[in-house]
């Protein structure tokens, strides 16, 4: 017998809560942040670039950006609904490598790797989730992580087994968090359509939509204030 939840009208919103809706989602079972400095990475370059490492003499401004991550999530032996979560993080880098210090600088792009291990709380779940397009979940948990803006602290050259090399020291803001497949019943004040037209983009309305911009003043103006904060 099928049955619709219902929720009591909410006397503080002029319009009555109505049924509830159910939806499919992630639930996190456990997260946590970290700020972790990681030491001496080498970078690794391809030839052209590896060619002027080995003839520079002092690297500067560094970058970084991540690329790609790896994970790996494994129960703990003994340890009910733990887990490991490893990831293993590409870093793509970038630096000015000046072969004299009188000289240009030429940029040099390479990558480099992390690794970190969390434990985490992912639950006990021993089934198994297939859906029609195809996918399946197994009884493991979703491991996923944020990571903000890399902070590169120091960039130097140093000495490899094969000559010389990069090696940047950088800093990193993370959570990771574990997620399982839920369904959540949430009350439902309205279903909405939207209401606003859409804008017309056709080359008879472009220069009309252009003229209704907003003119972007603070990219002609260095040291205008923003948000309370000086650019």
């Amino acid at each position: 017998m099928c049955r619709s939840s219902r929720f009591q009208t909410d006397a503080t919103s002029a319009r009555p809560l109505r049924s509830a809706a159910t939806l499919a989602s992630a639930q996190v079972m456990d997260s946590c942040s970290e700020r972790e400095c990681f030491e001496d990475l080498q970078v690794f370059f391809a030839e052209k670039d590896q060619i002027i490492i080995d003839n520079c003499v002092l690297v500067r401004n560094p970058a970084a950006v991540l690329e790609t991550v790896n994970f790996e999530v494994e129960p703990i032996p003994l340890q009910d609904g733990c887990f490991t979560v490893d990831c293993a993080m590409r870093f793509y880098v970038s630096c000015d490598a000046f072969l004299s210090r009188e000289d240009r600088p030429h940029r040099v792009t390479g990558t480099t790797y992390v690794q970190k291990r969390d434990i985490l709380f992912g639950g006990e779940n021993a089934a198994r989730v297939f859906s029609s397009d195809g996918t399946n979940t197994t009884a493991l948990p979703r491991a996923s992580i944020q990571v903000a803006e890399p902070v590169v602290l120091s960039c130097r050259l140093g000495e490899t087994s094969t000559g010389k090399g990069v090696f940047i020291t950088m800093g990193i803001f993370s959570v990771t968090s574990l997620e399982r497949p839920a369904q959540l019943a949430v009350p439902v004040l309205e279903r909405l359509v939207a209401q606003r037209a859409c804008a017309n983009t056709t080359e008879r309305a472009a220069c009309e939509l252009f003229d209704n911009m907003r003119f972007p003043t603070e990219q002609f103006c260095p040291g205008r204030r923003r948000n309370g904060t000086r650019r």
